[in-house]
């Protein structure tokens, strides 16, 4: 089903922006009688893309008439365009008590998708709308936003910023009169664990435990290289669910070997651990 055109011009809003220079999509469910999620937040230009998988027709029509995607067949889609900033709350005239909210901004903050290493950096992205030059990275401090950092949106209006961070920070940006939505990162104290089990006579598992645990971290394991003072990587694993991550490894002489692993510019080592027999000499 097509989606229908904004009726209305919207005078009454505060604040009109171009649109994104590149835009993004928004879904929006029906999987009954509700829409999920019920609130949602776009950039100016962006668009919303409802999807009914409810078996009974519905609609999303702005409570002032300002868009309205017509009926939306039993497993149909509709796409309605928000090119004006502003609050935009929505019934199904189906099923009037069906609400939701779209909120569309100028400006979009984004935290990292984990949290960062206490000392380490922690990169903020966001997106500007079209017609946006310049972004100011704000942070909370007391009462009061102090501008922490500068930068020009790229072409598409993405933009990012890193900031060392050793305790929980609330940040937002700002563009003349326009200012995102909050993000606060909370960095946390990245613990390494490193143990050796043999399997056979020359076969170690070394198991590593990242605390505290954030599936996928990528895990270095690495062996010590005597003869060249410095450290050598010998696998990549990733951790589990409960922050474990294993590498069988054989060794028969002796060596040192440890896990590493980055975040946020920084590099975090286990305490190393010795495998393999004393060679039969020195």
């Amino acid at each position: 089903m097509r989606a229908a055109p904004l009726a209305l011009a919207l005078a009454a809003l505060v604040l009109a922006a171009p649109a994104a220079a590149d835009a993004a999509t928004t879904d929006v469910t029906i999987p009954g009688t509700l829409f999920s999620p019920a609130t949602v937040q776009v950039l100016a230009g962006d668009q919303v893309h409802w999807m009914n998988h409810d078996s009974r027709p519905h609609t999303a029509t702005a409570d002032g008439g300002a868009f309205d995607t017509g009926s939306i067949a039993a497993h149909g889609e509709a796409s309605v365009a928000f090119p004006t900033i502003g609050a935009f709350p929505y019934t199904c005239r189906i099923h009037p008590f069906m609400h939701g909210t779209v909120n569309v901004v100028a400006l979009v903050l984004t935290a990292p998708p984990s949290p960062p290493a206490k000392g380490g950096t922690a990169s903020l992205t966001g997106r500007a709308a079209a017609g946006i030059m310049g972004v100011t990275l704000e942070r909370l401090a007391g009462a009061t936003w102090t501008a922490v950092a500068h930068a020009a949106p790229a072409a598409d209006g993405s933009f990012a910023f890193g900031v060392r961070l050793d305790a929980p920070a609330t940040f937002r940006v700002h563009a003349g009169a326009a200012v995102s939505g909050t993000v606060t990162v909370r960095p946390v104290d990245l613990h390494l664990r490193l143990s050796a089990r043999r399997r056979g006579r020359t076969t170690y598992v070394l198991s590593t435990r990242v605390a505290p645990a954030a599936p996928g971290t990528l895990v270095v394991f690495q062996r010590y290289v005597p003869e060249r003072f410095a450290w050598r990587t010998i696998a990549r694993r990733r951790t589990n669910t409960a922050g474990l991550a294993q590498l069988r490894l054989r060794a028969v002489f002796r060596t040192r070997v440890r896990a590493v692993v980055r975040a946020g510019g920084l590099e975090i080592a286990s305490p190393s651990v010795r495998i393999g027999r004393r060679p039969p000499f020195g």
